[in-house]
């Protein structure tokens, strides 16, 4: 798991960064894969690097490497 703040993980992936308050209820929600630790957000970019976009592909996916 590599964690990376959520600012610099957006400026890596959006040509527009959203608001930060975007990026912000997007974590909160569940949208992206990120943890609160201190009052920053962190993205787990191996996470999201993995995901297919799809819940239900992601779920599987996971699963099958957990048993496995």
């Amino acid at each position: 798991m590599k964690l990376v703040p959520l600012i610099k993980w957006a400026k890596e992936i959006f040509e527009v960064v959203p608001h930060t308050r975007t990026l912000q209820k997007w974590c909160a929600n569940g949208d992206l894969p990120a943890r609160k630790i201190g009052g920053v957000w962190y993205i787990d970019k191996d996470a999201f690097e993995n995901s297919t976009g799809n819940d239900l592909a992601d779920q599987i996916l996971n699963s099958s490497k957990r048993s496995a």
